[in-house]
């Protein structure tokens, strides 16, 4: 089956009338911030994710709260790579930067 299409002008697909919506009434940041928090988990899986205790979107900015040095040295490394994967889940003018503590 094909996608489908607006027909015309009055016409709108779904998705783009809830962004619209979304982005109008600051409902989008929110959506954002819970979105990063679920994608973190499945971007470094499951072992890591464990040693996180917070992760929290603030402005353009990932702040990851880790409970071991060990993990938090190797997110350190990783952090250009896991930001590239975020990017694919979450929209790259909304996060620029993870920082790890």
């Amino acid at each position: 089956m094909y996608p489908r299409y607006p027909k015309n002008e009055s016409e709108h697909l779904i998705g783009d009338v809830i962004q619209k919506v979304m982005k109008e009434t600051s409902l989008l940041r929110p959506f954002v911030e819970r979105r990063a928090a679920m994608v973190w988990k499945d971007v470094v899986g499951p072992l890591i994710a464990q040693y996180t205790s917070k992760v929290e979107l603030k402005g353009d900015t990932l702040y990851v709260h880790v409970l071991s040095p060990l993990v938090r040295n190797e997110l350190l490394l990783l952090r250009d790579e896991i930001l590239v994967k975020m990017h694919r889940e979450i929209d790259e003018r909304l996060l620029k930067k993870i920082v790890i503590r």
